[in-house]
């Protein structure tokens, strides 16, 4: 079993089972779902994409008209661990893992 069925397999019992997930199981379920969301699957694809941005070219970017709305996403990407605000306050993927990165690519792939 790789590492992906072992998350699967954790997933699935703790939701069937209402229990409490740890380690790379709920990493990884942070990760889903802060995907879930279109705008921040466009804001993760468009960092993949462009490299490093400010918050100001991500809003643009995601189409928002307000920076509250883009800060929230921002918030649960950093919360994820997909997103890391780097010096000057510009965002960016993290680099490990490259597990995430490689989902990333492909979900960037499939939206096209």
């Amino acid at each position: 079993m790789d590492v992906a069925d072992e998350v699967v397999f954790a997933v699935a019992t703790a939701v069937r089972g209402n229990e409490e997930l740890s380690g790379t199981a709920a990493s990884c379920l942070k990760v889903f779902a802060a995907l879930g969301h279109p705008t921040r699957l466009a804001v993760v694809i468009h960092l993949l994409q462009v490299g490093p941005r400010s918050a100001v070219h991500l809003q643009q970017a995601a189409g928002l008209t307000s920076p509250g709305r883009l800060y929230h996403h921002l918030n649960v990407l950093l919360d994820s661990g997909l997103v890391e605000r780097g010096l000057r306050s510009r965002y960016r993927l993290r680099p490990e893992p490259a597990a995430i990165r490689a989902l990333i690519a492909a979900a960037a792939d499939v939206d096209r």
